[in-house]
């Protein structure tokens, strides 16, 4: 009797060891300057710092928001997001004064775009990584510096995700006026699929920001459970969540 109970045992140590082993994916780690966290593996990215997250899976093609301070996410596909910013765009401009609306451009067709990437050759290595940098110039002005890293380790992991990230063009076409955002143009997402952005800093009005500063990369195991949204939280819909969001922001004025 002991026997049987010492096998059963064992056969479920064992049965446990696999499907952890089988829940666990090469992927990559990534640490920002500001302690943002970044994790891609299996297809799959989530960004964290302090006050949001973000999780994209390109497989089931889910995109999910949430607020580990708050503990509430929202869930859905692309297209739902975008329709949601619409809605919530629309309800904004109706509520603007009338000159709001003309210094943004409401009513009329969205701006020509030229973007041109100039490449600017050896970046230097950073987080252990050769990179290679390029400046994006849009409709003549430098609008973001980049560093990319090429290593193939890297390009392989988060490849299948650009697809995912150029549908955000969809969110784009249902703002119709305005000048298109430079990251959804067609030459900065060819740009992307070049290599992994380890650095990069936008210029507005002649100052520079500094947006990504990646300090550390690992190739670890990581675990699927990583990417799901923590227990306890709470589900909102887009706009719920973004609303509540944006109250939040409000409130620290």
């Amino acid at each position: 009797m002991k026997k049987n109970v010492r096998v059963v045992i064992l056969q479920i140590i064992i049965m446990s060891a696999f499907l952890l082993t089988n829940n666990l994916t090469a992927g990559i780690f990534m640490i920002d300057q500001d302690g943002g966290k970044t994790y891609i593996a299996n297809g799959k990215l989530k960004e964290i710092s302090e006050e949001d997250g973000m999780i994209m899976d390109s497989k089931s093609g889910d995109f999910i928001y949430f607020n580990p301070v708050k503990k509430i996410y929202t869930r859905g596909k692309i297209s739902d997001f975008c329709e949601s910013m619409k809605k919530m765009m629309d309800q904004m401009i109706a509520s603007m004064p009338p000159e709001y609306k003309k210094m943004l451009g409401v009513g009329e067709k969205q701006k020509p775009l030229k973007v041109e990437i100039v490449s600017e050759g050896d970046g230097g290595t950073i987080a252990g990584y050769k990179t290679d940098k390029y400046r994006i110039i849009a409709n003549g002005e430098p609008r973001e510096t980049i560093w990319l890293a090429t290593d193939a380790s890297l390009i392989k992991e988060f490849k299948s995700l650009i697809a995912m990230v150029s549908e955000f063009e969809k969110c784009s076409k249902l703002m119709d006026f305005g000048t298109p955002p430079v990251e959804l143009s067609p030459e900065y997402i060819k740009l992307l699929e070049k290599g992994l952005t380890l650095k990069s800093a936008e210029y507005e009005e002649g100052m520079e920001n500094i947006t990504t500063n990646t300090v550390r990369i690992e190739i670890k195991d990581i675990s699927d459970s990583e990417f799901q949204v923590p227990s306890g939280y709470k589900e909102m819909s887009f706009t719920e969540y973004f609303s509540s969001q944006m109250a939040g922001e409000e409130e620290e004025f």
